[in-house]
């Protein structure tokens, strides 16, 4: 199976916006002087940075395999 930057990309961002979606949503509606909703506002911004470096690391890793690649072949 290859990989394809495109498609992971697609996969994962698609993943990101919804986490971002659901974290904007959030936001809009939680009260700030409430304890669980804090927490839970932690919880998600954590889920977002989790997801978001998965897609920046993933294609971070992806390109630099292909370059280490294209370098051996010359």
């Amino acid at each position: 199976m290859a990989f394809n930057i495109e498609e992971v990309n697609n996969v994962i961002g698609g993943q990101t916006a919804k986490v971002e979606s659901e974290l904007k949503a959030f936001q809009r509606s939680m009260d700030p002087n409430s304890q669980q909703d804090l927490l839970k506002f932690q919880y998600m911004m954590n889920r977002w940075n989790l997801v978001t470096n998965l897609q920046s690391n993933t294609i971070k890793t992806m390109k630099e395999t292909l370059q280490s690649t294209i370098r051996n072949m010359v």
